[in-house]
């Protein structure tokens, strides 16, 4: 009995019997049966895998329900069995270089579904990133369709490295929050910001290398704060905040404005009319 290993890792089984070299009787060929069944079962196929990292991911190419996404789009539809998968890829553009995103969706009901994960091919190495399930939530199928439009290479940290954000769906009107996950290049991997995750209107100044906050309160957005951050140590560092409101018993907006100026916090209080911040708003405008 010859036990080799094929090209595919499949346990091959071969057997070599001549009848002029064994003298096999009843009992002994029981023996060998049951010897042969054992082998057969142990020789399972298995594929070898030495990163015990690795994610393993569905087919790459667009589909839902084992079916072409195309399918979405068409009456004659009848995905109705779910848990239901969903797979959608595109190509998005940063800095000149064009990067391919594969995206992970499942549906437990037909208007509960979520976005589960995303891969993006980066000098050919694929980085996955897990996305938890409060940050795409989606009510019907067709959404897959439309969610390249919520999803963003940008860098955020100036390295010069692609960075995510994804659209939340839980965000209002007037402040959009997004799910932003940082390129590591020492690990390789995309970690979730949780600061910028939880800010709404992040803008990027890649000019003096800060981002901004703004978060829209009511009185056409002249209640509000805002935050300026920048970059020390790999951290995300405040270096100024205003918070504007409005007091009742004054009948004025009153502005604070904390600035760090040589590692100490510098803090300006303004009171304004509405008439005052309209003619400054008209200004900058």
């Amino acid at each position: 009995m010859h036990i080799e290993k094929n090209k595919s890792t499949c346990l091959i089984l071969n057997l070599k019997l001549r009848n002029t070299h064994y003298q096999l009787n009843a009992p002994k060929m029981k023996i060998l049966i049951i010897l042969l069944s054992t082998s057969i079962i142990s020789a399972s196929c298995t594929t070898k895998n030495n990163d015990k990292n690795v994610v393993e991911y569905p087919i790459h190419t667009d589909s839902i329900y084992q079916s072409p996404i195309d399918s979405l789009g068409k009456d004659n539809y009848s995905g109705t069995r779910y848990p239901l998968k969903v797979v959608k890829s595109f190509i998005k553009d940063f800095s000149g270089t064009k990067f391919k995103l594969i995206l992970y969706a499942s549906f437990s009901t037909e208007v509960n579904g979520n976005l589960d994960s995303i891969l993006i091919v980066i000098d050919n190495k694929e980085h996955p990133i897990i996305i938890e399930k409060v940050d795409y939530e989606m009510y019907q199928k067709e959404q897959i369709l439309e969610i390249e439009s919520g999803i963003s290479l940008k860098d955020y940290n100036f390295d010069g490295a692609p960075d995510i954000s994804i659209y939340n769906t839980q965000s209002g009107m007037k402040n959009i929050i997004e799910t932003i996950y940082l390129f590591d290049f020492e690990k390789q991997r995309f970690s979730k910001n949780e600061i910028l995750s939880q800010s709404s209107n992040c803008s990027i100044d890649s000019i003096n290398k800060t981002i901004s906050t703004f978060a829209q309160g009511g009185m056409s957005s002249m209640i509000f704060n805002s935050e300026l951050y920048n970059w020390e140590n790999n951290k995300l560092r405040i270096i100024k905040s205003v918070r504007q409101d409005y007091i009742d018993e004054i009948d004025r907006f009153v502005r604070i404005t904390k600035t760090m100026r040589n590692q100490e916090w510098i803090m300006q209080v303004d009171t304004l009319s509405e008439a005052q911040l309209l003619e400054m708003r008209e200004a900058h405008n």
